[in-house]
């Protein structure tokens, strides 16, 4: 089905004597930088964008959600502050380490704009970064003492919602420090926190970041800003906030013009055909390479041609790199990989080729340019999960008017085909449609319960208790400092149902593993895997080094198990450090080479040797003596998995299928959900760590999973 979105044009600020910044003779942005001004306007921002930085700078609302269009500067509005007020200074939260990286290469492009010397002002925080640091650095011996440094020293720092969630959380540790001394330098020294593109999260970090917005807030006495950049924002999430007692403001979202130019709107996104696709059994790899030819001829009819393909899966990425080279660069296409198995130093390269190859460039990605990552467009191909993935990732095509035409391809998974029925019936062929009314039909045609909000109730104040507890153990002093805090966060808390029992019963040593290893689920950010592999990959031009989880490389690769030794001496070698890899957060230790990749996607299941009377069902538990099947190796990769204890669910299957379930309950398509057999061929939909807690919440309430479980009413509580 194929049909037209109009272009988008965003309204430009009123300026001098009219500029929510209070310009009233002169341009504050025009003085401090060189952007230049469309005609007749004195100012070079959007509305939005000046309403974002007088809401910061000047406004009551302590949290500020700004909903503008992808595509419209949202990054700029996040940090003008910190450009106009010398004192001011902003901690940017995103995604993937790789976003990390490309805001950093984005403020040296704003540091120059605004004549400022960007070395001197920004840095990049994260583990392997912080690792390098302490590593060379004769005066630093830990984390805990680097962060302190750069939060105290720092006008710009760029990380990952995981270092901010670690440090609020008190898991940095100093034997000659007190855990909260970081936390204070955290909330006393930032005045802006920025959650890039935070519609990507589920309900567990929700509560997380709630969890951390409070302890800021409560630590000190002087407003703090938070700034959430999305344009699709869930409204449970700003419920929570309210309740919590946050003042919060939507700025805008609202300000725009389809289809022509007028005067004070600026262009931003340019018309572009669309097309969807219900993929079939063998997936998007079979479809690029039925489509191969009209790929080829679109990128090859501009000038410059430029294409981007995104998945959902690193280890899909590497496959069709490895095939689309072979296909096209035979026809003077190149074909490239941005994803979270390509070092930053070959990122670089590949960025630089899209600015200067004269070929035509077909790059193939994952998360890693889903956000933040801006270049020019004229061939957008890319899989669906949700309404915010969709929107966010269609934000990439048509930013730069270079081109003639602009063409999009969303790929509908062959787990959801009742999402393309629904498209159908919402969106009528060959018809054009504004940006506004093409997102008000798609709300109507993607599943939204896999927001999982039965998780706030569920698990949410052990969630909550989890933190306080981190607080105030450790010893007497600790807990005399922060009782004060702990005290009015409870009262927020409760308002957002997060405090139940009372933490000291929840979170005190119990040695039952069950017990631990949800716990151990509940404090960490996006969840931890059991089954984390490091990967050594030298299945492209060089080697790469990252982790990846097992049992989504699996369908894709043959591997080799080699043991740490190799593997550290191997990354040592090219510039990492050993320190990146802890042992105790991987349990296998793989090498890709350049005949690993399978030719056809294998549906691994999982064994399991007990019978269905020994298993547990429709409950959290732990999960043994497990194997895989369909893989070429699956006895030696079964020979590590049968002594991993796994939390796990279990939805026994009977007569229905996986994909039954994705429909049922709506689970996106990239939801981990595996199938797994018992000694009597019994088969069991399998979830494990974090999205086995959110099948166990959706169980409490999902009408089709308590059918399902009804004969299996077990519950695990603390």
């Amino acid at each position: 089905m194929k049909i037209s979105l109009n272009s988008l044009y965003s309204k430009l600020n009123g300026g001098v004597s009219n500029c929510p910044l209070a310009c009233t003779q002169q341009c504050k942005v025009k003085e401090k930088s060189i952007l230049t001004t469309e005609s007749e306007h004195s100012c070079p921002l959007s509305l939005h964008q000046a309403e974002t930085c007088a809401e910061v700078l000047y406004g009551d609302a302590e949290v500020i959600f700004n909903l503008s269009a992808t595509g419209d500067g949202k990054s700029l509005a996040a940090f003008l502050a910190t450009f106009l007020e010398a004192y001011f200074r902003v901690m940017g939260l995103y995604p993937t380490n790789a976003l990390v990286d490309d805001q950093y290469r984005q403020q040296k492009d704003y540091h120059k704009i605004f004549k400022k010397n960007y070395q001197e002002r920004v840095e990049q925080v994260y583990g392997a970064a912080l690792a390098h640091k302490i590593k060379n650095s004769p005066d630093l011996t830990n984390k805990f003492q680097e962060l302190i440094f750069i939060l105290t020293k720092t006008p710009i720092i760029l990380t990952n919602p995981d270092i901010f969630h670690l440090i609020t959380h008190f898991r940095y540790q100093d034997i000659a420090y007190e855990p909260y001394l970081i936390v204070d330098a955290l909330a006393r020294n930032i005045d802006l926190w920025v959650f890039d593109e935070f519609h990507i999260f589920g309900a567990h970090q929700e509560i997380a970041t709630i969890n951390s917005l409070l302890l800021i807030r409560e630590t000190q006495q002087r407003k703090r800003k938070f700034l959430f950049t999305s344009a699709t924002p869930k409204d449970s999430f700003i419920k929570m906030l309210k309740q919590a007692g946050f003042k919060t403001k939507l700025i805008g979202g609202k300000d725009y013009h389809s289809n022509q130019k007028l005067l004070g709107f600026r262009p931003i996104l340019q018309k572009i055909e669309l097309n969807f696709i219900q993929l079939e059994e063998f997936g998007t790899l079979n479809w690029l390479q039925k489509n191969l030819d009209e790929i080829k001829n679109y990128l090859m009819k501009e000038v410059k041609g430029r294409g981007l393909i995104i998945v959902n899966s690193v280890a899909l990425a590497g496959k069709i790199v490895r095939e689309l080279k072979s296909l096209l660069e035979p026809h003077d296409i190149r074909v490239e990989e941005i994803s979270g198995r390509i070092s930053k130093k070959e990122r670089e390269k590949i960025y630089e080729a899209l600015k200067n190859e004269s070929r035509p460039v077909l790059v193939v990605g994952t998360s890693a340019v889903d956000v933040g990552v801006d270049f020019e467009l004229n061939l957008l191909i890319f899989e669906s999960s949700d309404v915010s993935t969709v929107i966010q990732r269609l934000g990439r095509l048509g930013r730069h008017p270079r081109f003639k035409s602009y063409q999009a391809f969303i790929l509908i998974s062959q787990r959801t085909p009742w999402i393309y029925a629904r498209l159908e019936a919402e969106f009528e062929s060959e018809k054009t449609y504004s940006r506004f009314e093409f997102q008000e039909k798609l709300n109507d045609c993607f599943p939204s319960s896999t927001d999982f909000w039965q998780y706030h109730n569920r698990w949410g104040f052990l969630q909550a208790q989890g933190m306080l507890h981190q607080m105030t153990s450790g010893g007497k002093e600790r807990a005399e400092v922060m009782k004060p805090i702990k005290e009015r966060m409870n009262n927020y808390m409760k308002k957002i149902n997060l405090i139940g029992t009372s933490y000291d019963k929840c979170w005190k040593y119990n040695p039952d593993v069950l017990r631990k290893k949800i716990q151990e689920q509940l404090l960490s950010f996006r969840g931890s895997s059991n089954l984390q592999a490091a990967v050594w990959d030298i299945s492209s031009s060089s080697s790469n080094f990252y982790t990846y989880d097992l049992l989504r490389l699996l369908p894709y690769t043959l591997v080799e198990v080699i043991n740490r030794e190799t593997f550290i001496q191997q990354a040592v070698s090219v510039g990492h450090i050993e320190e990146e890899f802890l042992d105790e957060y991987i349990q296998v230790y793989l090498k890709l080479n350049q005949n690993s990749w399978l030719n056809e996607r294998q549906i691994i299941e999982i064994k399991c040797k007990k019978t269905a009377r020994e298993l547990q069902t429709c409950t959290l538990t732990l999960l043994n003596k497990i194997s895989i099947t369909n893989h070429p190796q699956e006895l030696e990769i079964s020979q590590f998995l049968r002594h991993k204890e796994l939390l796990a669910f279990l939805i026994p299957l009977g007569k229905k299928q996986l994909s039954d379930l994705y429909r049922m309950l709506y689970l996106n398509p990239t939801f981990g959900l595996y199938q797994l057999t018992d000694l009597d061929q019994d088969a069991y939909a399998c979830a494990f760590n974090h999205n086995a807690l959110l099948l166990e919440a959706l169980s409490q309430t999902n009408k089709e999973l308590k059918n399902i479980c009804l004969s299996h009413t077990q519950s695990y509580f603390f």
